[in-house]
């Protein structure tokens, strides 16, 4: 049987990564309940344990690191995000595809189904 990863969201968010190198400004550009892709321009690796502060008023969200390519980040959260929050979230959608110099960061950011 085939498992199939959560539905993903494109997004804006600024958000600060927490980690064993620092502390550092990111930008989370897609979100699902189980994870994010942010940009990062640092040296994590898959399995390096980060928290994300993304929510204002609430505890960093605790996260694991999946993988790391050119300027990306893919997190896998430790616990599920409720739907109220990623629907909160889903909100910062803006213009995003039409911002110069970062079409290459949104490449694939669509609904899947």
């Amino acid at each position: 049987m085939k498992t199939y990863r959560e539905h993903r969201f494109p997004c804006e968010l600024k958000a600060v990564l927490h980690s064993k190198a620092g502390r550092a400004p990111t930008e989370v550009i897609n979100i699902s309940q189980t994870g994010a892709r942010l940009v990062h321009h640092g040296s994590l690796q898959p399995g390096d344990r980060v928290s994300l502060d993304l929510l204002p008023g609430r505890p960093p969200l605790e996260a694991q690191v999946r993988w790391n390519r050119a300027d990306m980040l893919g997190l896998r959260f430790d616990r599920i995000l409720p739907p109220s929050d990623v629907t909160r979230l889903r909100a910062t959608v803006t213009g995003a595809r039409s911002t110069p110099g970062r079409s290459h960061l949104h490449v694939g950011l669509r609904e899947l189904r």
